[in-house]
């Protein structure tokens, strides 16, 4: 399912920090690591967000199916009693 692949974005996004020294002696290294870290924070969110809608989105579509399958029976059963 796509939120089972949303979730799996999410978990490699939190098995790949940009850590501490991995940049050397780059004169702005702390910068970058700020906007990294403010990246990959703003990145968790929009992926939290996007899981519950589209587990919002599974829940609704699985209730419009639900009552789908109610509309057949109920249909079928009226069906069923015309022709005797």
């Amino acid at each position: 399912m796509l939120r089972d692949d949303v979730r799996a974005v999410e978990h490699a996004r939190q098995a790949s920090p940009l850590e501490r020294g991995a940049l050397g002696k780059i004169l702005p290294a702390e910068e970058i690591y700020a906007e990294f870290d403010e990246a990959t924070q703003a990145t968790e969110e929009n992926l939290v967000d996007l899981m519950d809608s589209l587990e919002g989105m599974a829940e609704r579509l699985q209730l419009c199916r639900d009552l789908f399958v109610a509309t057949d029976q109920i249909i079928a059963e009226g069906l069923d009693r015309m022709r005797g």
